[in-house]
């Protein structure tokens, strides 16, 4: 009986059928032999994989493309994969436990791909004069055929300057996209190649006579079941990234609850409201709690391991997840992560009106106003050649989908564009080490949330009655970012004002803005609460010094000139300074040679 093999990392061609370029596929095959991939196919079609130091690949029926630490995890192998199992049976159980695949079946004749359902890990498809590309990794495709790199794509660095990743299917390469969402790719002698979103995310019917007892008490079944499945298998104690919010501490309360041993850890400072929430709800579920410190040079520690993960295509504010892997750990441990959970509670259906929900026409433009950079002064300016600020409304309006209400739409539009480029990052930099685990990615919860009407989502009142009906201690603890508890209490009414009764005393003493310049000097970041805005004003202004002095490889790489202003313009705005600015370094170090892809 052959089994499913794993792989982490592939490279393939596909010729066009009819004449095909004989001289491009024997080209490629001979940089192919050269390089570090398995040559797994070499006839009608090129594929090269890289496997663990298990097997070659070459008996499998079936490969299953996933992050090194997931390959190592001992519950892939307990997933009992099997090649004789049905396509459906396969993708049920890798979604179960890969949940971040591709899933490939090469033969002699032909070729087929299938993602997870939000195409979570990266595959990479460009266009040759004969045929068709595909790739794990930027840097792979590149070095097949160098002339990929040009023309830069401006408006997905634009993009990513607002929507912290580029949209749709963009890169920073116009001739290089990221495969589709849920894609389904064949390859065909014949018929060549043609991709669908086969395994996409679908719309639900609105259930809006639910009862809310009824309701709450279904999304806390299946995601305790979920929870379960995910973690079948895994090595224990499974390392839980606490982060104070809603998403965390419902998945530690349910590893309560179903008895999953887990060791607790999290990263910040005292001062910081995450730590402190943090702290509550460990206290409260009788956990042990690890507390990492987040150094104030998080950006800058971690970046040459955030450009060999992202290849630029992420806000580097991911990499702060990487302070989980000052934890001396095996490859292949496991790590739960709330990934997805607050999208679909609704987290983000209450930033716009009733009247933005008219139509998807009406939707569109208020995501374009909510995170669209345009409409920040002076940064439609920042670097030339201007983007086309048109193509960036048509992703938008092309991302939304026409077959479902427009708050469903917006929820679908921002898994896809948002949660999939940038959040699934944090889970492809741990990926290179850990195997992460998410509870909440699963096609059974994201069909019961997507049947709460409106009114359950917005400011995630289904979700909040959740923790209060069954949690009563964690509602209790307010969310790092919100004032208020969702069960208000006395307890946390007078610990707020004893945390803010020293700044009250400063700001009264010498004014809230001396006052704040003092905090700032203290605590060496520019906000004195919040975790996730952790960034030293030595570091934006080294992030300043070293981005004109990386202007020439800006515009060497990807033929960007910066505007005389730009530094007054980014010096004032954190996101877009952060993205630019790794945008270089990673431009650099294409110079430098500095980006091996690693296997």
């Amino acid at each position: 009986m052959k089994r499913i093999q794993f792989a982490t990392r592939f490279v393939a061609y596909f010729p066009d059928p009819g004449d095909r370029d004989r001289d491009e596929l024997a080209r490629m095959a001979a940089l192919l032999a050269r390089s570090e991939f398995h040559l797994l196919r070499q006839r009608a079609y090129l594929l090269g994989v890289i496997t663990p130091s298990s097997g070659s690949g070459e008996s499998a029926d079936w490969l299953l493309d996933v992050f090194p630490g997931t390959a190592a995890s001992a519950r892939l192998a307990a997933a009992g994969f099997d090649a004789a199992q049905s396509v459906e049976e396969i993708h049920r159980k890798a979604e179960s436990s890969a949940q971040c695949y591709n899933l490939l079946q090469p033969s002699e004749t032909g070729f087929l791909l299938e993602s997870d359902a939000l195409g979570l890990k990266p595959v990479h498809i460009a266009r040759t004069p004969g045929g068709h590309l595909l790739g794990s990794r930027i840097a792979d495709l590149l070095q097949l055929l160098p002339s990929l790199a040009e023309p830069t794509d401006t408006a997905a660095l634009y993009e990513l300057l607002g929507f912290w990743a580029p949209l749709m299917e963009r890169t920073l390469y116009r001739q290089i996209r990221r495969t589709l969402p849920g894609g389904c790719y064949r390859w065909t002698p014949n018929e060549g190649l043609s991709g669908k979103r086969g395994r996409a995310l679908q719309s639900a019917t609105v259930a809006p006579l639910s009862f809310m007892d009824r309701t709450i008490a279904t999304i806390r079944d299946a995601a305790g079941q979920s929870l379960l499945e995910k973690t079948h298998g895994a090595s224990q104690p499974i390392l839980l990234a606490l982060s104070g919010g809603f998403d965390s501490r419902f998945i530690a309360a349910l590893c309560r609850e179903l008895h999953v041993d887990v060791r607790a850890v999290t990263y910040g400072r005292r001062h910081h409201s995450e730590t402190r929430s943090t702290r509550a709800v460990a206290r409260a579920l009788a956990l042990k709690l690890q507390v990492l410190t987040q150094p104030a040079d998080t950006t800058l520690r971690w970046l040459p391991q955030y450009l060999e993960v992202t290849e630029g295509t992420a806000d580097p504010a991911a990499a702060s997840i990487m302070n989980l892997r000052q934890l001396p750990t095996e490859l292949g441990g496991s790590v739960l992560h709330g990934f997805g959970g607050d999208v679909q509670a609704g987290a983000h259906v209450g930033d716009f009106s009733a009247a933005d929900y008219a139509s998807r026409e009406s939707i569109a433009g208020a995501i374009i106003r909510h995170y669209y950079p345009a409409s920040r002064p002076g940064l439609c300016g920042v670097f030339s050649p201007a983007p086309n600020l048109d193509e960036v409304r048509q992703d938008v309006l092309s991302g939304l989908r026409s077959d479902c209400p427009p708050y469903q739409a917006y929820l679908l539009w921002y898994l896809e564009n948002r949660t999939r480029r940038y959040v699934a990052t944090q889970c492809a930099l741990l990926g290179d080490r850990l195997d992460p685990m998410m509870p909440f990615y699963d096609r059974r919860l994201f069909d019961i949330w997507n049947s709460v009407p409106p009114i359950g989502l917005t400011n995630r009142t289904v979700f909040k009655a959740l923790m209060a009906h069954y949690y009563p201690k964690l509602a209790r603890i307010p969310h790092p970012e919100e004032l208020a508890p969702v069960t208000p209490n006395l307890r946390w009414q007078l610990a707020r004002f004893y945390h803010s009764l020293p700044n009250r005393l400063l700001a009264t003493g010498l004014g809230n803005d001396r006052a704040r310049q003092l905090l700032l000097r203290l605590h060496h970041h520019d906000d004195t609460y919040l975790l996730s805005k952790l960034e030293a004003p030595q570091q934006r202004a080294a992030m300043l010094a070293e981005l004109a002095r990386l202007r020439p490889a800006l515009k060497e790489v990807f033929g960007i000139e910066l505007s005389p202003s730009h530094a007054t313009v980014l010096a004032a705005d954190l996101q877009a300074l952060r993205s630019l600015f790794a945008v270089a370094r990673y431009a650099q170090a294409r110079l430098a040679g500095e980006l091996p892809a690693a296997s």
